[in-house]
């Protein structure tokens, strides 16, 4: 985990919607991809980044394929902060994994055979990477703040 820091250039911002279809629930998800000092950075929220063009940015997280993944950003210009989604991921990093041993226990029976433990392993696993991931949010988040 790292903090750059910089001038924002380049700043463009986007926005991913899944979901929908017929009584289907919509998420969306802003992205800011902007320059700071040459690096290209990439953070994604469920909340718009408050990133404008020439703003004092501090961005802290992991370079991937070239490009810095933003877990959390600090706007010096305008004060303003946020971060890729500590609560949602903490949450489902949680109710996976319980959903999954909820699963394996109930449905533990020789008659249901082996396709509860693979579902109940599926669920577990991915709260596990989700979880993970929302420490690894809050490792950026702290970094920031303890960051002068």
């Amino acid at each position: 985990m790292e903090i750059i820091k910089g001038i924002a250039t380049k700043v463009r911002n986007t926005s991913e919607i899944s979901g929908g279809g017929r009584d289907d629930h919509v998420s969306t998800s802003h992205i800011s991809i902007f320059l700071l000092d040459k690096q290209q950075v990439k953070i994604k929220s469920s909340e718009t980044p408050m990133i404008n063009e020439n703003d004092f940015v501090s961005v802290a997280g992991k370079i991937n394929n070239g490009v810095f993944k933003g877990y959390a950003y600090k706007n010096a210009t305008t004060g303003a902060s946020g971060n890729a989604g500590i609560l949602i991921m903490f949450l489902f990093g949680l109710l996976f994994p319980g959903a999954g041993i909820f699963a394996f226990i109930t449905f533990s029976n020789p008659f249901f055979g082996f396709l509860p433990k693979i579902i109940s392993l599926i669920f577990i696993s991915a709260g596990l990477y989700i979880f993970y991931h929302g420490i690894q949010v809050l490792k950026a988040t702290n970094l920031l703040r303890s960051d002068n």
